[in-house]
């Protein structure tokens, strides 16, 4: 008897090849799109490394294409072993895959404005806090016309995955022919081909795909668009409530922090606690934080600019203390408003203003209002967006102003009030508490340089780009706000103190953004303070003891924070969703989150080049300093050893 023909399941290859065609062209269409929108980054980039990089992109892409084929596959081999078609598994096959479609479409839309506000893949991170702030997040994309204008193509391209997609599940109406054995071995073929497409790669001797792969030319652009967004955001999702994440051994964190914080012998219970009993006068000046929305120092003139977009923050370097290598300590509000505050650094993948019951530390306010200070904290909007207000009231502030205290009139988006009505508003109530005879802190946090943008008609000039116009009307209300306050009887005994939560994208020469982390640090009191530029290394979590410092203050400094006019950083550390940075005079170390990989960058010249192989010792020295620091913050916080109450 002749051996009868193995035929193979050729409709479950033709679905899962199909689909998967499918799929690569929606990416590939998102990866151009977004390549084209930063078109202008890709200076010094060869036709090669654009090639290499939708190569690459390819296979991260491939990655996730199996992840949503893996289901339906299964349900179409059910109807393969079946031998009849089974119209229930079709219309099953065609519901999940439109179900998947929807996340990944909206994570494909959501990652272009992303990317261009943050520099980095769409992550987890976009929802930190989204919990008690939908309402308000959900109104800043619909006041927003380039997030709306998102919705238009994501439906456009539904509409059309669904068309093709029902198209290619109803292909071939004719049962599936074959042996039982032969439909098997070709399913499991099919199978370990997803398997091995899942993986990103076929060696078994190195782990799945790494974000690192990404990672192969000087041009962080095109580094960054090799990577899928719904990769990135998986991967992150494992990242979230990182309490385990671990630098180095606790007590060799503790101890080398000590040693860098020259802590000879150190409290029991609060082994960074440092009491500092200074001499001489002490001053009880006002003082007035401002920690602005998005003003990176790479806006300035002073730092190259190629506009005069803040002509009033220029002219204040002149006048001012001014820390030219300050840095956040993140990329976001809330951690840059935590570290400003309480002096603590950042850790990746966590919100540290959210916790229950929430934390309290040995803040700037807290330490002040044993001053008898009056301590108080402007938000231009809802209290309670980033769990602000119980922070804050947690952390020594006797009151927090925010929209639901300024008429409706005020309110022009769904950030609440621009920063010209919030410098308003606080100047009277700062008025009102000097007449109180006692000193106090006022926090402002501003807004005005954050989008959906409130722009006044007067900053709306051509020559100028919405963001721009943004930037220039924050720089006006600072002035507005500083010439009101010299008229003033507190001006004269006031210390401004203005930084930024964190900076904005302006270039992408390395994998993280340094504009987005370079921050103007400037100290301003015409009759305490001196007018220089300080080139030491300075973060957000110095401001609190540099404050105190000026004043010439009794206090405890239970915080990573240093006064920075009489102590140093060799180097200093900040963290996004995806890596963390250091960087000294000389050196810049890159770290990424999900990879072994290193680089270390000579930045002063904006020199793109790796030299982590040739210098690894210059790296090691950076990484070993600040890693310390992050792991003792790490094991302060996991037990408790945050406030030193006396």
């Amino acid at each position: 008897m002749a051996m009868r023909k193995i035929q193979p399941p050729s409709r479950n290859f033709a679905f899962a090849l199909a689909s998967y065609l499918l799929w690569l062209a929606i990416f590939f269409v998102a990866r151009l799109a977004l390549l084209l929108l930063n078109v202008g980054e890709l200076g010094g980039c060869s036709f090669s490394d654009i090639m290499h990089m939708f190569f690459v992109g390819l296979r991260f892409d491939t990655v996730i294409c199996c992840y949503i084929l893996l289901l339906p596959i299964v349900l179409m081999t059910v109807e393969t072993f079946a031998g009849h078609d089974i119209k229930a598994l079709r219309k099953a096959t065609t519901i999940v895959l439109v179900l998947e479609a929807v996340p990944v479409l909206l994570i494909l839309a959501a990652d272009i404005p992303y990317y261009q506000h943050f520099a980095n893949r769409f992550n987890i991170i976009a929802f930190d806090g989204l919990g008690g702030n939908f309402g308000t997040v959900f109104k800043m994309i619909a006041e927003e016309p380039s997030y709306c204008l998102m919705i238009i193509p994501v439906i456009a391209v539904g509409v059309a995955y669904w068309y093709v997609q029902r198209k290619i599940v109803r292909g071939g109406r004719k049962p599936e022919r074959g042996h039982f054995l032969s439909k098997t071995l070709y399913t499991l073929l099919l199978l370990v081909l997803l398997f091995f497409g899942m993986r990103g790669n076929a060696n078994f001797n190195t782990r799945p795909i790494q974000p690192g792969l990404a990672f192969f030319s000087n041009n962080q652009t095109l580094n960054q668009l090799g990577l899928n967004p719904c990769y990135v955001f998986i991967r992150s999702l494992s990242r979230q409530d990182q309490v385990d994440i671990r630098f180095c051994d606790d007590s060799t964190a503790l101890s080398a922090v000590q040693q860098q914080l020259g802590i000879t012998q150190p409290d029991a219970d609060y082994p960074i606690l440092r009491k500092v009993e200074p001499s001489g006068q002490s001053h009880r000046y006002n003082v007035v934080f401002i920690i602005m929305e998005g003003m990176s120092a790479n806006n300035l003139s002073l730092n190259g600019y190629p506009k005069v977009i803040t002509p009033f923050l220029d002219s204040l370097l002149q006048h001012s203390l001014y820390f030219e290598n300050c840095y956040t300590t993140g990329d976001r509000t809330c951690l840059g408003t935590y570290s400003s505050v309480v002096s603590f650094p950042t850790i990746m993948g966590q919100h540290p203003m959210y916790n229950t019951p929430v934390r309290a530390f040995n803040s700037i306010a807290y330490e002040l209002k044993k001053h008898d200070y009056h301590t108080n904290f402007f938000v231009s909007h809802n209290k309670n967006f980033d769990n602000t207000n119980a922070f804050m009231m947690a952390n020594g502030f006797d009151r927090l102003y925010s929209e639901e205290d300024y008429p409706a009139s005020a309110l022009k988006n769904t950030y609440g009030a621009p920063d010209d009505f919030l410098f308003r508003f606080a100047l009277g109530k700062l008025d009102s508490l000097n007449k109180t005879g006692r000193p106090f802190l006022a926090t402002i946090l501003t807004v005005s340089n954050h989008p959906p943008y409130y722009i006044p008609e007067k900053y709306k000039t051509a020559d100028k780009s919405e963001w721009e116009q943004a930037v220039t009307f924050a720089d006006d209300a600072l002035r507005q706000f500083f010439g009101a306050a010299a008229q003033r009887p507190w001006f004269d005994s006031t210390l401004f103190v203005l930084v930024a939560d964190h900076g904005n994208s302006l270039d992408n020469t390395y994998p993280l953004s340094l504009s987005y982390f370079h921050s103007p640090l400037i100290f301003y009191a015409p009759t305490l303070v001196t007018p220089q530029t300080n080139d030491n290394m300075a973060s957000q979590a110095d401001i609190f003891p540099t404050i105190m410092g000026l004043l010439n203050l009794p206090y405890y400094n239970n915080t990573f924070g240093i006064d920075l006019l009489r102590e140093q950083h060799p180097c200093v550390g900040f963290m996004n969703s995806s890596a963390y940075g250091i960087i000294g005079k000389e050196w810049y170390l890159v770290k990424l989150a999900d990879s072994d990989k290193k680089f270390l960058y000579r930045y002063r010249n904006g020199d793109p080049a790796d030299h982590f192989s040739q210098h690894p010792d210059a790296a090691d020295s950076l990484e070993t300093y600040v890693t310390a620091q992050w792991q003792a913050a790490l094991y302060l916080l996991k037990t408790g050893r945050i406030l030193f109450k006396h």
